[in-house]
């Protein structure tokens, strides 16, 4: 139950950076802070719409798998064109850079592969040697 929080937060730490505030003030922390979670329900938002349209055009296929946005590649194409986007004076271009956004998303797609048993590692840290006796030539 608690496995889509805790993907939230790779979301929001890893994969959108909220620890890497760009100024040392307060003001500018608590921008940088609620920017991110601005694009993090921006990002969940338009999962679900280019969901729809990508469970839309696939109902009428055979696939094996089902399909899903790829939310790195998405993160990357909010990163360059959405603030373009949005600070557009014009709101019909604004719509149609939102849509070419949605668009390319739906386009970049991965298969949900449920029900995969990979062998874990049970000691993946765990090396050989002790560092402290390495040699140093």
């Amino acid at each position: 139950m608690r496995w889509p929080v805790k993907t939230k937060y790779d979301l929001v730490k890893n994969k959108l950076q909220m620890e890497n505030f760009t100024s040392r003030t307060v003001e500018g922390i608590q921008q940088d802070f609620y920017a991110t979670l601005y694009l993090a329900n921006t990002v969940a938002i338009t999962t679900y719409d280019a969901q729809v349209e990508i469970d839309e055009a696939r109902k009428d296929k055979e696939n094996r798998y089902d399909y899903q946005t790829s939310r790195n590649e998405l993160i990357g194409i909010f990163k360059d064109r959405f603030l373009p986007a949005v600070v557009q004076e014009d709101p019909d271009t604004s719509t149609a850079m939102i849509q070419s956004i949605i668009d390319e998303i739906t386009r970049s797609v991965v298969p949900k592969r449920l029900g995969r048993s990979i062998p874990r590692n049970p000691s993946p840290g765990k090396s050989k040697f002790h560092h402290n006796h390495k040699v140093n030539c």
